[in-house]
């Protein structure tokens, strides 16, 4: 009583939830003849106060009825079942099954789904002890109740399946005879919650393919970016080759024009002694008074030769300082490209960012969970290498900066420098002048004015040696600039080869973002025959749906079979015998005939064909 009553109560869900239920009932008689019933079930709601008359039944004021109404046997049916039936040491004959030791009882279904669609099956054989039934695929359940085992398998036809299932003879009973249990097979097809989930599914893959296209974009224009960028690193890294050979070259003639000052220095002390020699020997005695005034005049041509030097130095030194400021102009253009270069970088690192998020946000939606997993690699090298070389274009600028503010420096000191230089020429001029005026002087009046021309020989002395200490504390920084724009060059022209390098590797990992195009232009095609898929399986069910007018069909097939009695072996005559025979061999070929597809069936078969024709041709 109660598994009615829930079997009545899962019907009528099922027929509130469907309206319309086409139920095709097929029954498979033991002689192999064949029953076809067709009914629809549809349940009816009273809603009003007043009673209902629907075909010929009454409805009570607020209550439901299940109706059903027999229909002609011409649906088209969405599966195709084919059953056969074979025996081993068992005879059918005269409506029954003798059967002998080791009696088996076979049975093949194949099934086809005439839809593109898969169509779930249910198998259920209810089996007392007296029969053994046999399988290769296990049960899905089994259930046992009052001395009677019920199995069942849950299979799904998407295009053709077959299922194998046996029975064997435990015992016969008391009176040697047993029955066999009615195989039932049910398909059933919800068209309209197909319909439904078919179109959440596309409804899903497009917005895949939606955000696949949008990833595809962000990688062509990253692609795009990272091209251009690196065209740009190359002309960067051609600049900077440039201005560290510029650096190093400054650097150079710097240190050149230290070591005029260093040699400019030794001169003006020599200059120096010699005056302070002079001085000593004016002191020591008249008698060279004269070679002593050679001694001036030769002195003074040093110093107008000196004078003349300091003038070429004065004029090295505007040139140092020209090439300094032009490096320096071209130190500050590099460091406002190095800026504009690392705003782009953060744009790339950006996009990147962007473009990961949408792979890792498609990922848990797609199948091809390697390829997005690629794609999601490939992506993360690119960030990485990105930030890396974010990195070292910071260093660089740092280190442009730096060189910025030294080149800065060695222009103030050489200004200084040339400044000092250009009011130390007219000095030694000045002391070369005196030192002509105190020759002459001298050999005019040398006896009174000896003591004076020696003392103001001394005077020359100290300032020569004053002029000395001058220049050579004008060598000590030009040192420094020297050695730091040495430096300076260098690291500019290591970080050229760390840029090359870097270039060297963007352009080896172009390719893999190419592979990520390709991986996502391929989940995209894969994505787009999915979308057909269900657009022909929308097509098919919508087609099938307008024919049967049903929202749910249900096949049910029912195979019976002959009462099994235990085979006795009896001594007949001959002719007996003879025709046992040929009565077996008459119910044989009946069944085989029976088991045929009725005519009824055919064209509604044949119809169904041609929607799966139709669907695969699509396909193709």
């Amino acid at each position: 009583m109660r598994p009615s009553l829930v079997l009545l109560l899962l019907l009528l869900s099922l027929a509130a939830a469907c309206h319309q239920v086409l139920v095709i009932q097929h029954t498979i008689k033991p002689d192999g003849s064949r029953e076809t019933r067709a009914l629809m079930r549809e349940l009816v709601v009273n809603n009003s106060s007043a009673p209902l008359n629907v075909s010929g039944i009454t409805i009570p004021p607020r209550s439901a009825v299940l109706i059903e109404r027999d229909v002609g046997n011409v649906y088209p049916e969405f599966l195709l079942l084919d059953v056969r039936v074979s025996y081993t040491n068992a005879t059918p004959a005269g409506g029954v099954l003798r059967a002998g030791e080791g009696a088996r009882v076979a049975v093949s279904l194949n099934a086809c789904s005439l839809l593109p669609v898969a169509v779930p099956l249910i198998v259920s054989i209810p089996a007392d002890s007296k029969i053994a039934v046999l399988y290769r695929t296990p049960p899905t359940s089994v259930l046992t109740l009052a001395g009677s085992t019920a199995y069942y398998w849950t299979l799904a036809v998407s295009n053709c399946t077959k299922f194998e299932i046996g029975f064997g003879f435990v015992s016969f009973g008391s009176f040697g005879a047993v029955r066999i249990p009615t195989v039932s097979v049910v398909a059933m097809l919800d068209i309209d919650g197909a319909l439904n989930s078919v179109q959440r599914q596309r409804e899903e893959v497009g917005g895949a393919m939606s955000m696949l296209e949008r990833l595809t974009q962000a990688t062509l224009q990253f692609t795009a970016a990272a091209s251009g960028y690196l065209q740009n690193l190359t002309y960067l890294t051609r600049a900077l080759n440039t201005t560290g050979a510029a650096l190093r070259e400054s650097a150079h003639a710097i240190n050149a024009t230290r070591l005029a000052l260093d040699a400019m220095a030794a001169g003006l002390l020599a200059l120096g002694d010699s005056a302070r020699g002079a001085a000593l020997a004016l002191n020591q005695s008249a008698l060279i008074i004269d070679y002593y005034c050679a001694a001036l005049a030769s002195i003074a041509s040093a110093l107008e030769i000196q004078s003349a030097a300091l003038s070429l130095y004065a004029k090295s030194v505007d040139r140092a300082l020209a090439s300094m400021l032009e490096s320096r102009a071209r130190v500050a253009a590099l460091r406002d490209r190095l800026y504009e270069a690392r705003g782009a970088l953060d744009r790339s690192i950006g996009a990147l960012e962007r473009a990961r998020d949408s792979l890792e946000r498609l990922a848990a939606n797609l199948t091809e969970a390697r390829a997005a997993g690629l794609a999601l690699r490939a992506l993360d090298s690119a960030i990485a290498q990105a930030r890396a070389l974010q990195a070292l274009v910071d260093s660089l600028a740092y280190a442009l900066d730096a060189a910025a503010a030294v080149m800065d420096s060695a222009a103030l000191t050489l200004k200084y420098t040339r400044d000092e230089l250009g009011g130390l020429a007219p000095l030694l001029n000045r002391t070369a002048a005196s030192a002509r005026g105190n020759a002459t002087t001298i050999a005019q009046r040398a006896p009174p004015i000896v003591l004076n021309a020696s003392r103001r020989l001394v005077e020359v002395s100290r300032n020569l040696s004053a002029a000395s200490e001058r220049v050579k504390l004008l060598a000590a920084p030009l040192y420094n600039i020297s050695r730091t724009l040495a430096s300076a060059g260098s690291a500019i022209l290591s970080a050229v080869r760390d840029l090359e390098a870097w270039r060297a590797e963007q352009l080896r990992n172009l390719p893999r973002l190419g592979l990520a195009h390709a991986v996502v232009q391929n989940v995209t095609g894969a994505l787009r025959s999915r979308l057909h898929t269900l657009e022909l399986q929308e097509w098919a069910l919508r087609k099938y749906r307008g024919v049967v007018n049903a929202a749910r069909v249900e096949l049910r097939y029912y195979i019976e079979f002959p009462i099994a009695v235990k085979n006795i072996t009896l001594r007949l005559e001959a002719a007996a015998g003879s025709a046992e025979r040929k009565e077996g061999g008459f119910n044989a070929a009946a069944l085989a005939v029976a088991l045929a597809v009725p005519p009824a069936a055919l064209a509604a078969r044949r119809f169904l064909r041609g929607i799966r024709g139709a669907a695969r041709r699509s396909l193709h």
